[in-house]
């Protein structure tokens, strides 16, 4: 719970009836729709917000990383990026923001998970 954004961020969820947690590093865990996302801190900028959702797929890696270098070219506010020096292999879908209070979530939380979800999509179609 070291940074600002992230307490903005789970009260928001609280308050809207998601159950987030805290992870070990003071990051936001919560579901949305069945899939698990969380939060990153970055403790240069207390009001940077990172959120992330894997994807976890058995593909080559070359191919996960081919299809996340052809979504960052093509998808705006979001981006693909492979995970590779772990045991799965996955591309990691991640929203980044500056946030300077509650009403960001208030206004723009429903947009980013649609955005999210469709890059998820997509990088799903490309991998099939």
């Amino acid at each position: 719970m070291d940074t600002n954004v992230q307490k903005i961020f789970f009260e928001y969820l609280k308050a809207e009836g998601f159950r987030p947690r805290w992870d070990d590093d003071g990051g936001v865990i919560f579901r949305f729709k069945g899939e698990e996302y969380f939060t990153a801190i970055d403790k240069s900028f207390s009001d940077f917000f990172r959120l992330m959702c894997p994807i976890e797929i058995d593909n080559d890696i070359m191919e996960l990383y081919e299809v996340a270098s052809e979504f960052n070219q093509n998808m705006p506010v979001t981006k693909a990026t492979v995970l590779a020096g772990i045991d799965n292999p996955c591309i990691l879908i991640t929203f980044e923001a500056f946030v300077s209070d509650y009403t960001f979530f208030n206004n723009y939380f429903i947009r980013i998970m649609e955005i999210i979800e469709k890059a998820k999509q997509m990088v799903m179609n490309k991998l099939k």
